[in-house]
Parts: C-alpha cells; structure tokens; sequence
C-alpha cells in the first residue's frame, strides 16, 4: 500500500495543473457542470481549464482550490513530498 501511495503522489506532483484539476474534481466527485457552477463560471470555461486551453487568472485560481478544498500551491504549484 506504501508503494501505491508514493507512486500515485509521484505521478500527481509531475502531472500538469490541468491534470490536477480534472483529478482532484472527480476526487470531490464533482461534474464539470457542478464545479463551474460553485466557481461561478461556465462549463466551457471549466472545461478549458481542464484540458489546458487556458490558464486560470490568479484571482480564479483561488476559487478553484476553494472548491476543490485544497490550497493553491497543491494545483499550481509544487506540492510537498509526503512521507508514507
């Protein structure tokens, strides 16, 4: 189970933001349509987010960790190595 967690934790800290975002939304178990909504926005947005068709602006990037329920830096910046 240890090797499990330290290789899914590798795979999540070298994936893209937008990888991440997809993630940690079916994570929260969460629709695109349901995201968009808690982030006021449009699903064609969160969508672009998703694929990387486009950067979130630095003030939506704190409402997407707040609906993910994670801290910014987790999505857009270097998570921290967590020892299992």
């Amino acid at each position: 189970m240890e090797k499990f967690l330290c290789d899914l934790q590798e795979m999540f800290m070298n994936s893209k933001f937008c990888e991440r975002i997809r993630y940690l939304r079916k994570f929260r178990n969460l629709t695109i349509k349901q995201a968009a909504d808690k982030c006021i926005t449009t699903e064609k947005c969160w969508s672009d987010w998703e694929n990387g068709k486009a950067i979130p602006r630095k003030r939506n990037r704190r409402i997407i960790a707040s609906v993910l329920n994670v801290s910014e830096e987790i999505i857009f910046g270097t998570p921290k190595v967590y020892a299992f």
